[in-house]
Parts: structure tokens; sequence; C-alpha cells
């Protein structure tokens, strides 16, 4: 009994933080792309991990779902090259699992679980060079 009391004792505080939280991060009503990390490639589909931000929990309680991306043939896939600092066109044989990547397109994919891809892009995190070994001296 006495939980039932607290809670709703402070219900109308958490519901007042609940606006705060929604004026200054308020939930965008069209989603237009998504990334993250591909989990599995079948076919001409990509199944992507992201993570759904809420903004009424912490960063490290966010949950993950998956997203599934069909690919078709107009779908642009492309990579960023460091060497010339252009976006180059690549085939979806060059995407393995593990690859970070974003998919988009012009339909609204807010509540979707798949969606058929307009353009993919994967991120490529440049090397980190390796450190020279420790000067020993005596």
């Amino acid at each position: 009994m006495g939980l039932n009391v607290g809670t709703k004792s402070i219900e109308s505080e958490v519901a007042q933080y609940k606006k705060v939280i929604d004026y200054n991060f308020p939930v965008p009503e069209e989603i237009f792309n998504v990334s993250g990390k591909i989990i599995d490639i079948q076919d001409k589909t990509l199944s992507i991990e992201t993570i759904i931000q809420d903004p009424y929990v912490l960063p490290g309680e966010w949950k993950k779902q998956t997203i599934k991306v069909a690919v078709a043939d107009e779908t642009k896939i492309t990579k960023f090259d460091m060497q010339t600092a252009k976006q180059i066109d690549i085939a979806i044989s060059d995407l393995k699992i593990g690859d970070q990547v974003s998919a988009g397109t012009i339909e609204n994919i807010k509540d979707k679980t798949e969606f058929l891809a307009d353009y993919i892009n994967l991120y490529i995190t440049p090397a980190m060079p390796t450190p020279p070994p420790p000067l020993i001296t005596e």
C-alpha cells in the first residue's frame, strides 16, 4: 500500500518532467533513414541493428532494434574514399556483416521494421597508425 501511495504522490511531478523533456527533446514525427551495424545479409536484404533512443531512459538502457533493408537495382550504395575525399559507388557484394551503414528512403519509416532503400552509405573508420615502439634508454 505504501508503494501505491508513494507512486501516486510523484505522478504529477514525473508528468511535469516528461513535459520538459518533450519540449527540449521532441521525438520526430517522420524518420527517413536508419544507421547501425549490418548483422545479416540475405540475397538483397540487409538486417541492420540500430539503437532506439528513448528520451525517458538513460543511454545505457536504450534498446536495440533490427531493421530489414531491401536493396533494389536502383539503390545507390556508396562509401567515402579517403584518398580522393569523394563518395564512390560500390556493390552490395562489397558490404559485409559488421559494417556500419546508414540507409535511407523518401518514405516515412518511423514505425516500420523493413523498407526499400533508396541509398546506403558505408562508413569506413580510418585505421589508427601503429605507435612506434617505446624508446629504451639506460
